[in-house]
């Protein structure tokens, strides 16, 4: 079974200010591979979502949302 993953635009706009960070902290480099782990992260919510934790607000909403954690930033990336 597949699963439907949006992005929403704040989660785009947090991502890419996330690169930029990474970019100007670290390196390009490390840059262009946290993002890569990010798309895996993201593409394999398609198919085993729930391996992902539920966000915080997730109470609010109908259905379950759950996001990925892709490394983390500067010195631990």
């Amino acid at each position: 079974m597949h699963y439907r993953v949006v992005i929403t635009p704040e989660a785009q706009a947090s991502i890419d200010r996330d690169i930029e960070f990474i970019r100007l902290h670290a390196s390009p480099d490390t840059a262009e591979r946290w993002f890569a782990g990010l798309i895996e992260a993201i593409r394999s919510l398609s198919t085993m979502p729930k391996r992902c934790g539920l966000i915080p607000e997730n109470w609010l909403f109908d259905e379950e949302l759950r996001h990925p954690r892709c490394g983390r930033l500067l010195g631990r990336v």
